[in-house]
């Protein structure tokens, strides 16, 4: 897994993170006119696809309906990981 997918990853475990303004803040991202992504520094580009397909994932986790995840525990939270094949998410299991 790449450096961004692994910070995409973790993004959701900060004690501040709303699940609301991350899906707000990237359908603006989603919505823009580009054709490859700079996600990070030193990171390859992404093309646009992975980018909707992030936040497509998002809402389907989100809504309940992402399917099959891993149980863990990080930093003493319960959190669920979710797996894509380009990228994974880890939320808070609440």
């Amino acid at each position: 897994m790449s450096e961004f997918s692994n910070k995409l990853a973790r993004a959701n475990l900060l004690q501040d993170s709303d699940i609301d303004e991350f899906i707000s803040s990237f359908l603006k991202i989603v919505k823009a006119d580009y054709d490859w992504a700079m996600p990070t520094h030193n990171e390859a580009m992404v093309e646009k696809k992975v980018v909707e397909d992030i936040f497509t994932a998002m809402e389907v986790i989100k809504s309940g309906k992402a399917g099959s995840y891993k149980p863990g525990v990080a930093n003493g939270i319960k959190v669920r990981r979710y797996d894509y094949p380009r990228f994974a998410f880890i939320v808070r299991d609440e």
